[in-house]
């Protein structure tokens, strides 16, 4: 069994989720643990080249439900946007805080997305990821 690779990375730093059997498909060991400086150089690269991380994002419209997650817009090559927001726990439609950070390094703004969003160093979907 092989650690993981770039794309399984990056599709686990958008949220997202491998089952069992889809470690097992891919051939991957998630008991080998990840080194976090190698995650942040990682993510660095990909906010280097996207606009949007892990997604485009807008304000929703009235009514509905509010996106939870850091997303990272890249404005220009040394200036990134972190847009930040949360719903009421007893309504998902309801804004309560909204907030943008600004970052002039790729890997600033990926320590702050992997801090806040993961809570890395840490458990990224089964990988340790270790300082």
């Amino acid at each position: 069994m092989k650690n993981i690779d770039n794309e399984t990375l990056t599709f686990l730093l958008k949220h997202g989720h491998l089952d069992q059997q889809e470690l097992l498909e891919r051939d991957l060991d998630p008991s080998k643990p990840l080194k976090y400086a190698d995650v942040v150089d990682h993510l660095a690269r990909i906010l280097q080249t996207e606009k949007w991380f892990p997604r485009y994002w807008e304000p929703e419209s009235a009514g509905e439900a509010i996106y939870e997650m850091i997303i990272v817009e890249r404005k220009m090559p040394f200036l990134f946007i972190c847009h930040v927001q949360r719903h009421s726990p007893l309504d998902p439609t309801l804004l309560v805080e909204r907030k943008r950070r600004i970052f002039f390094s790729a890997r600033s703004v990926a320590r702050f997305y992997l801090k806040y969003d993961f809570g890395l160093p840490g458990n990224l979907d089964g990988w340790k990821v270790i300082p």
